[in-house]
């Protein structure tokens, strides 16, 4: 995990399965994480989120993540100003 984030500087502990709680030791490096998302980490995608702890884990919702995909190939007649 800590190959896949780019720091050694990351602990983690399972909540329960598929939720996972990370700690860092400082908030520049948990930001830095945080920022170059999203990630991937044995043919998983990892959603990562600041939580608040006065939330319990289970009210989180994690359905979706942005992230860039690039589509070679694809007939100009399909390119719209949306799919850009």
């Amino acid at each position: 995990m800590k190959r896949a984030l780019k720091t050694e500087k990351v602990s983690c502990t399972m909540l329960q399965p598929g939720f996972f709680s990370f700690s860092f030791e400082s908030e520049d490096e948990k930001h830095k994480v945080l920022d170059s998302g999203p990630w991937s980490f044995a043919s998983n995608l990892l959603v990562l989120q600041q939580c608040d702890p006065d939330i319990p884990e289970m009210c989180y919702n994690f359905d979706h993540c942005p992230f860039w995909v690039n589509l070679y190939g694809l007939p100009f007649g399909r390119v719209t100003k949306e799919s850009c």
